[in-house]
């Protein structure tokens, strides 16, 4: 995908800086997850269930009422959580020389301790920095938003492609009616 015939960039890596008093600063690095080919893998996405009646076509079970389609809700929200770890974990992967205990990209079912491990090693204000610094880099804040449009009027100003308001009341509408009646 392009815009204006430019590629678009990836987003950014983003620094977590945690200080701690009489000693370095820890400072992790998120990435945010683009190819999500290793998940899909290792997690494919649940389809709904079917059912087939003798004699007839093979139909999804869309009945909320039916054991089957409660089934698929679990595994459903089981996806979802698993994206949202995934996600935390594979970006945290951008730090350097990063090693969890008991997180392994290769098992989904560890990609859950990212939190415990992270209380361990951090007070609850500094996981409560980092996750939202995590958000955030998939969330524009208004700073970056304000950043954004500054950098794109720069860029349409070097252009000359800025074009300001009238500053002066006209006498007339391009009709030749006068304009303040």
């Amino acid at each position: 995908m392009k815009i204006k015939g430019k590629s678009i960039p990836q987003p950014k890596s983003i620094l977590i800086p945690i200080p701690r008093e009489g000693e370095e600063t820890i400072m992790l690095t998120f990435e945010p997850v683009m190819n999500w080919t290793h998940f899909d893998t290792l997690c494919p996405e649940p389809n709904l269930p079917t059912e087939t009646i003798p004699g007839k076509a093979t139909k999804k079970v869309t009945d909320e009422k039916s054991p089957f389609y409660k089934t698929y809700l679990k595994k459903v929200e089981v996806y979802t959580k698993r994206q949202t770890d995934y996600s935390i974990v594979k970006g945290l992967m951008a730090t350097e020389d990063l090693e969890w205990d008991n997180v392994d990209i290769d098992k989904p079912d560890t990609w859950k301790n990212w939190e415990k491990e992270l209380e361990g090693h951090f007070t609850k204000n500094e996981c409560a920095v980092i996750l939202n610094e995590i958000m955030m880099a998939g969330f524009p804040t208004e700073e970056r938003r304000d950043e954004a449009k500054r950098l794109f009027t720069l860029q349409q100003l070097e252009e000359g492609r800025v074009f300001t308001s009238q500053k002066d009341e006209p006498n007339t509408t391009p009709s030749g009616e006068p304009a303040n009646v």
